[in-house]
């Protein structure tokens, strides 16, 4: 019979042992107790966790310590090995390849060489916690395996490495795991310390200041979805390029190496000629965060190195010329002119109502917007203006790069001709704001831009007036005429030597009558063909149109070698006929020879010839007659 000392040992170590298993109940494992089974081949390692619920970083390397933790702004801060922020990226990287990784091998711990493994010399301990201090997860890392995985989502091969849990009750295993880290390690976790002097928001970016050998000027807009202006020294919209390159190289600038303030001897106040600045402010901020760069040490120097505000402890040796690998100062644009707007202009076409052509000694140019058309001039009824011209024009004028801003301050325009423009061109929008451009050259031929109204002078590109049509028969209307099927009565054509051919048209019945050599030869034409040939005549548009006294065309149409000779109905705006009239178009080629590829044409009622293309011309040329 038991004694009841002994019942009563026995009955207390079961509900010492009952309250154990109930604790690890609560915790939500029996782990503890009696270790937890091994994470099987292809599964994550460290499941139970996420990436916003790590709030600590300790790590351990090759004899050196650090500790990091995400400040009330989610920004990771160092604590040790130095004060000053971690680089976010490589932050994300470390707990994206613990929460990542999976198991590639299960070795058991008494089956592997933990020398071999480098789990005793050169090891990288990692330990996760949360905001309460609680372990997360607690691991050591080792060297690279010889085993090669497969990723479940990219299916390429990856490396893998040895992991040794050291969480409670995972220390039984060893796992080959996908990924490798061991770069961010390397020397006292140097690699880890944010190497960017800025940390923002392009969203969040109110004002950029920056201030050099050039001058000050300061970027801003009012709103996140409005564009930059520069607002100091003048105001002025900025080049959308520009403005990206300057803000994306602000965002990714790095240095070649980071140091503490106490190991690094900067330039005294005393000797600041050369420094710069580079001030940035936040929506919601009346602070800067303003970084200073100090002189190069030297005129061959490729480094210069800075200071920025918000990191008291942080020197930065920043790239000064160009590099491959990282964005130097040489190469962000910190020049009004460099982020200043290079288009001409900025023309909103849609609200215009008219253009004003004037160039120096001849009468001006107007070209009017009216109901359906653009017109030449004004009136009841002006002609139709070119509207090839006039596309040339406006994308001239908008798609123009200014190849130097010459200066903002001239007070007399004469060095650049500007006082007495050789063209001027006035534009004039539907809510009677005006942009007038004068172009003016000076003694090397150059061509400069001054908009009226301002002091700015700017270079362009000589091209541009090439674009420009200045001379009113320029503007006349592309369409040649306008020919009604309703009304033709005949067309005579005449081709080199052959024999002229009079088609004559029932407009009622849609019938054509062919006549040659006083013959009827009706049966033998191709009435499709004389249908395309009448298409072709009543779309005719020229390429472009030449000056009364264009001699070369003159003496080409002197022996043509296409004619046609179109007779119609006229009527008046009421549609009473006034009988019968007729246009004769001529055309001959501008130059002897196979490969001629343009033509010159007349219509015999006006002065002014015109090109037309070989294509047009193989068109006009289409065979009337079936073949025998």
């Amino acid at each position: 019979m038991r004694s009841p000392a002994f019942t009563f040992l026995l009955a207390l170590i079961a509900f010492i042992l009952c309250g154990l298993v109930g604790w690890r109940l609560t915790q939500g494992s029996l782990d503890v107790l009696f270790g937890a089974p091994p994470t099987v081949q292809g599964e994550l390692l460290y499941p139970n966790f996420q990436g916003r619920d790590v709030h600590r970083i300790s790590l351990a390397a090759n004899g050196a310590r650090g500790a990091f933790v995400r400040d009330e702004k989610g920004v990771w801060q160092a604590e040790y090995p130095w004060k000053d922020r971690m680089d976010p990226r490589f932050a994300e990287a470390i707990v994206d390849f613990t929460l990542g990784t999976r198991v590639a091998e299960v070795i058991p711990k008494d089956k592997i060489d933990s020398k071999q493994a480098d789990f005793r010399d050169g090891l990288v301990g990692v330990l996760f916690e949360n905001q309460e201090s609680r372990t997360l997860c607690k691991y050591v890392l080792g060297r690279k395996t010889a085993w090669k995985n497969t990723d479940p989502i990219t299916g390429e091969e990856v490396d893998t490495v040895f992991i040794r849990p050291l969480d409670k009750s995972r220390k039984n295993y060893v796992y080959a795991c996908n990924g490798d880290i061991h770069a961010l390690f390397k020397d006292g976790f140097r690699y880890l310390r944010d190497h960017q002097p800025f940390l923002f928001r392009p969203t969040f970016l109110q004002q950029i200041r920056i201030k050099n050998a050039s001058g000050e000027l300061t970027l801003g807009r009012e709103l996140p979805d409005r564009p930059w202006r520069i607002v100091k020294p003048l105001d002025l919209p900025t080049d959308t390029i520009a403005m990206k390159r300057l803000l994306e190289g602000l965002l990714t600038l790095r240095a070649l190496k980071v140091s503490d303030r106490a190991d690094v001897t900067l330039p005294t106040t005393a000797n600041t000629a050369g420094s710069e600045q580079i001030a940035i402010r936040l929506f919601g901020s009346s602070t800067e965060t303003v970084l200073d760069i100090h002189p190069a040490q030297s005129a061959d120097a490729n480094s210069r190195l800075a200071t920025v505000s918000d990191r008291p402890n942080a020197v930065f040796e920043l790239p000064s010329k160009a590099n491959a690998d990282l964005v130097s100062l040489s190469s962000l644009p910190l020049t009004v002119n460099d982020l200043r707007d290079s288009s001409l202009t900025n023309l909103n076409v849609a609200s215009l109502k008219g253009i004003l052509i004037q160039p120096a000694g001849k009468a001006p140019l107007l070209i009017t917007k009216l109901p359906g058309k653009w017109a030449i001039g004004e009136g009841e009824n002006p002609p139709a203006a070119n509207e090839r011209r006039l596309f040339e024009l406006l994308k001239a004028v908008t798609d123009a790069k200014i190849k130097a801003f010459v200066t903002d301050a001239a007070t007399d325009f004469t060095p650049w001709g500007l006082d007495k423009p050789f063209l001027s061109l006035r534009f004039l929008a539907i809510d009677n704001q005006a942009i007038e451009l004068a172009f003016g050259t000076d003694k090397q031929g150059a061509v400069y831009v001054n908009r009226r109204g301002t002091t700015s002078v700017m270079k362009v590109d000589s091209e541009i007036i090439t674009r420009i049509a200045t001379q009113p028969y320029q503007w006349k209307d592309s369409r040649l005429w306008s020919l009604n099927s309703t009304d033709l009565r005949s067309i005579v054509v005449r081709r080199d030597l052959s024999p002229p051919v009079t088609l004559e048209f029932d407009a009622f019945d849609l019938k054509w009558k062919a006549t040659r050599e006083g013959k009827d030869v009706s049966s033998d034409l191709d009435e499709t063909h004389a249908n395309y040939l009448l298409e072709v005549l009543s779309n005719l548009s020229v390429n472009r149109w030449l000056p009364a006294d264009y001699a070369a065309a003159d003496q080409a149409l002197l022996d043509p070698t296409i004619s046609f000779i179109v007779r119609s109905l006229l009527t008046d705006d009421e549609g009473n006929e006034l009988g019968i009239g007729s246009k004769e178009l001529v055309i001959a080629p501008a130059a002897e020879g196979a490969n001629n590829r343009f033509y010159y044409g007349r219509l015999t009622s006006d002065e002014n010839p015109f090109v037309l293309d070989q294509e047009t011309l193989d068109k006009l040329k289409i065979e009337l007659f079936e073949k025998e």
